[in-house]
């Protein structure tokens, strides 16, 4: 089971509506909960307050699409910027398969220096996989610069609540061997096998927010 969380909130306003409760700073406390207090320092014509959030709003996109293509080449090995068929169709597969992502591109690593096998092993559709397997085995990945940016230890949620749960009865014992864990991430160790594996399937569904 893949180690994952989701959530969906639906707002019966209209984009006008959403856009005035963004810029209405004076108001943020009312909403934010971890928001004490808001200063408005200065205020200027309420047109031109506008247009400058909308322009600035307008960078994001560029600058969050480069700065994505640049982490998921890093992932997936590449010198070049991957793709978006090819992140696409690989976020198909993962998606369908309900795979684990942090152990996934550890493997692909793995393929990357020629052993495909612990990849593969994830994927019912193996004919699928292989084929994209050879379009990105084609753009001659780099494993060990894989190994560099793909964790092999993450703070699960269930490990986190292992922790939490001991810690509320005074034992912290769990809390450390987490944290010597997922401190240096990027290191396989001996005895650590547990801290990189998925949640198991008795763990059940789990939903967690931005904010814990």
């Amino acid at each position: 089971m893949a180690d994952q969380a989701s959530q969906r909130l639906t707002i019966a306003a209209s984009p006008q509506q959403l856009f005035d409760v963004v810029i209405d700073f004076d108001h943020y406390t009312d909403w934010i909960r971890d928001l004490k207090a808001v200063e408005v320092v200065s205020r200027d014509d309420e047109d031109r307050a506008v247009e400058i959030a909308l322009a600035s709003l307008h960078t994001f996109k560029p600058l969050y699409s480069a700065a994505w293509t640049a982490g998921m080449s890093a992932k997936l090995g590449l010198s070049e910027h991957v793709s978006d068929d090819m992140t696409g169709d690989l976020f198909g597969l993962l998606e369908q398969g309900q795979v684990d992502w942090t152990s996934f591109f550890r493997a692909l690593a793995r393929a990357a220096r020629g052993d495909a096998e612990p990849a593969r092993g994830v994927f019912a559709d193996l004919a699928e996989f292989d084929r994209w397997l050879a379009r990105w085995r084609a753009l001659d990945p780099d494993g060990a610069a894989m190994d560099r940016v793909n964790p092999v230890y993450i703070p699960r949620n269930h490990l986190v609540e292992e922790a939490l749960a001991a810690a509320s009865t005074d034992d912290l014992g769990p809390l450390h061997r987490l944290l010597d864990a997922v401190t240096a991430p990027f290191h396989e160790r001996s005895g650590l096998e547990r801290y990189a594996e998925p949640a198991p399937g008795d763990f059940g569904s789990y939903r967690t927010f931005c904010g814990t």
